[in-house]
């Protein structure tokens, strides 16, 4: 698949599509693996300002994987909360990669106000709880965490 720079469509004020979103989230992993790690994270924040954009004058509602899993027959495209939490959850993981805990903190914070149960964002904060803050925050988050171990059987 050919690398893209620049931004699709969200032209005139329009929204964004969920397939669009996709394939943004698509050409930012794309960028990840050919380590061009900034325009990655360009790409991932053009993802969250678009479905932030999408939500104007709504409030965004965190989605479950329960309310995944029951839709996901019907489901024509991946719900935008889940590729803005998955991309809010890179740029933390990026974040923590040059040890700005802190800020990585922030958005795998951010990434479970749109998706309440991506495992991943909940792992990164307990490991960050187990390291650098309180170790019962961290059980308690990794509880959460094999408690989603549930729809895997």
């Amino acid at each position: 698949m050919k690398r893209k720079r620049g931004r699709t469509n969200g032209k005139n004020g329009e929204k964004t599509t969920s397939a669009e979103i996709y394939e943004m989230f698509v050409q930012a992993q794309l960028l990840e693996s050919d380590d061009l790690i900034e325009e990655a994270v360009e790409t991932y924040e053009e993802i969250i300002q678009r479905v932030e954009k999408n939500a104007e004058g709504n409030t965004i509602v965190p989605i479950t994987l329960d309310a995944i899993l029951k839709n996901a027959k019907r489901m024509k495209e991946i719900p935008e909360e889940l590729l803005a939490s998955c991309a809010l959850n890179c740029i933390g993981g990026h974040y923590l990669d040059i040890d700005l805990l802190k800020e990585g903190r922030e958005y795998f914070e951010k990434a479970l106000s749109f998706w309440i149960d991506n495992s991943m964002a909940m792992l990164n904060v307990a490991n960050l709880e187990r390291e650098h803050g309180d170790i019962l925050r961290a059980i308690d988050t990794y509880s959460k965490i094999n408690d989603l171990s549930r729809y895997l059987t």
